[in-house]
Parts: structure tokens; sequence; C-alpha cells
């Protein structure tokens, strides 16, 4: 009798502590996020969609099917040869699945620049027509689509690029205007979640399906007609990573690469990077002969084939 007594009393008492912790889940909003963050070259951004506020849209954002592969059968050169074999641009969209409480980004990607390079980045590829504090149009990506609740206001984009004398790398990162005495319920309402919490920590804005970061132009080199060229999105420590508000950290996303078949089929082979050789050492000159500079190390076209990662990073003006 006492010990069914004894049974009785740690069963109710471990019932109110679970009712407690309930309660104190509820009370914080939501629970603390699962971030499994995918960053995604879509090489046909057609299907991707921003809806903006101030033509009577709802501000949400939409994802389509990401799609690595852009094949041109075409013949836009009418030289009767699927392909274009002419300098020719290109616009893909970098997209970022699966990640809540963003707080900035970073994106690392290869090319080889004898063929396919990059020109020009937009971080913020859509507008919100609704005048914003300077009265006029806001440039929105997914990184700033929430809306500040004290402003009515986007915050603004912060876009940053570098280059390097090797042109294979281009390197690029972007924040959103943020500010240290917002309290933690502020930064993490104005730092946006795909797919939305349960319960929303913001209702401004919807990314159901992933957001659109940035729009990338591409220039594709002459003579590229009948080539598979590629587009890989660098997933070593330092490369690709996004940056998560409340002591998230960096996270290493999840990469996928992206492919433009010109005239061809996407062929999907990921070779092994050859990195950069540094430059020759010169020997000492003799005395009887004149200084003469080391010889340029060129490597051949076919060890370029498809992709050298090296390091160019671009700056934005």
């Amino acid at each position: 009798m006492a010990h069914a007594r004894v049974t009785s009393i740690i069963a109710s008492v471990c019932a109110v502590v679970s009712i407690a912790i309930a309660l104190s889940v509820l009370g914080s909003g939501t629970l603390e996020a699962t971030q499994a963050p995918k960053m995604k070259l879509d090489m046909v951004p057609a299907g991707n969609f921003y809806s903006d506020p101030g033509s009577g849209g709802e501000n949400s954002m939409s994802v389509g099917t990401v799609q690595n592969c852009l094949t041109n059968l075409s013949d836009p050169d009418n030289d009767g040869i699927a392909g274009d074999n002419r300098v020719h641009n290109i616009t893909v969209h970098l997209i970022l699945q699966d990640v809540e409480d963003l707080a900035d980004w970073q994106a690392s990607l290869a090319t080889d620049s004898t063929r396919i390079k990059f020109r020009s980045i937009n971080y913020s590829p859509f507008t919100d027509t609704t005048p914003g504090p300077f009265g006029d149009a806001q440039g929105v990506s997914f990184l700033n689509l929430p809306i500040d609740s004290d402003s009515g206001y986007h915050r603004l984009v912060n876009g940053s690029s570098d280059y390097d004398p090797d042109p294979n790398l281009a390197k690029f990162w972007a924040t959103y205007d943020q500010n240290s005495a917002d309290p933690e319920s502020k930064k993490r309402a104005i730092s946006p979640d795909t797919p939305p919490k349960t319960p929303p920590d913001d209702n401004s804005y919807s990314a159901p399906a992933g957001g659109v970061l940035a729009a990338l132009t591409l220039e594709v080199q002459a003579g590229q007609q009948g080539r598979s060229l590629s587009i890989f999105l660098d997933a070593s420590a330092g490369g690709s990573k996004v940056d998560i508000v409340g002591g998230g950290g960096s996270i290493t996303p999840e990469v996928s690469h992206g492919y433009y078949g010109n005239g061809v089929a996407c062929d999907f082979a990921t070779p092994t990077p050859v990195p950069t050789p540094p430059p020759p050492t010169p020997s000492p000159a003799s005395p009887s002969s004149p200084l003469r500079p080391p010889a340029l190390r060129i490597p051949a076209p076919s060890l370029l084939r498809p992709a050298t990662p090296g390091s160019l990073i671009f700056r934005t003006r």
C-alpha cells in the first residue's frame, strides 16, 4: 500500500515537471532551430518569384524546382550549330534552403575562367516598390525579406567582394544592417527562416521553399560551343558558409554545383581540384649574363577542363 502511494507521488511529480517544461517552451515561442542549410546554384532562375507588397503582393518569395543544369540547344549565333560560340552572359540565382535565423552568408565559387568567368553580382535581385526610408524602392533578397516592425522597411543589405590575381575563384558575402541593441527576440524576428518556424517569430514575410540570396552574371568566353561548363560551390572551411543569430555560429552548408551545356548536354563529372602552382624560384644570375625574369608557366588548356578552382574574388562597384 505504501509502495503504491510512493509510486503515485513520483508519477505526479514527473507530470508536473513535464507540464512546466512544456509551458516554458511555449512561452519562449519556438523550439531551438535545427539547422540543415543547403546552398545551391539555380541555373534556370525563371521559376523564382517575389511578390511585391508595393504592387499589392504579400512580401513572399517563391523558389521553384532548383535546376543545376542549363542546356542551350538553340542557335543564337546562326552558324547552323547548336550553342553560342560568341562571348555571352548568363544569369543564375544563388539559393539557400533549410535555414533559420540567418544573419549573413558567404559563397565561394570556382570556374575555369578561360571558359566561363564571373562578371557581377546583385545582392538585392528583387524590388519592393513600397517607398523606403529614402523615398525610393527597396532592394530585396532572402536575407532582408523580413520587414522591420519598428520602421516598416526592409533592412538594407550590405554586400562585399574582393579579387585576387588568380581568376578562377570568386568569393562574396553579405549581411543586413544589424543593431547590437536589438533584443534577442527582435534579432530572430528580423533574421529570415525557410521553411517558417512553428509558430513563426515574424509574420511579415513568407519563404516556404527557400530564398534567393543573389543573382550572379557569368560571362561565357568565345569558342565554347559544344562544351559543358562547370561552376562549383566551395564547401571547404572558409569557403561557403552561413552565420546564425543567437549564438548559432557559422555553419558550412551542403552545396550543389551548376552546369551549362552550351549546345550539348550537361556533363556532371566533378574533376579533382588542381591548386594553382606557386611561381618558380629564379636561380641566381651569373655575373656574365643579364638578369632575366622567370618563365611564366601556363597550364595546358586540357588540364583546365572542366574547372580549375583558384582564388578570384570580385569587387562590386
